[in-house]
């Protein structure tokens, strides 16, 4: 079963710095379709990849979760 868990603050924040996914998955070491399936809730990212996405959005954890 998926946990449907969406980080649409990932999404947010995504935006708002003018990043498609596969330029943020690119910043982070990601496919662009991870980034998806994590703004979606098909996958949750763990504690350093949180931490990575938040640098790389220049906001933080708080902000994407």
């Amino acid at each position: 079963m998926k946990n449907k868990n969406k980080l649409l603050n990932l999404m947010f924040e995504r935006k708002k710095k003018g990043l498609t996914q596969a330029e943020l998955g690119e910043k982070v070491g990601l496919k662009g379709m991870t980034i998806w399936a994590y703004e979606n809730g098909e996958r949750n990212p763990d504690a350093n990849m949180l931490k990575k996405l938040a640098t790389a959005l220049d906001c933080s954890i708080d902000d994407i979760v």
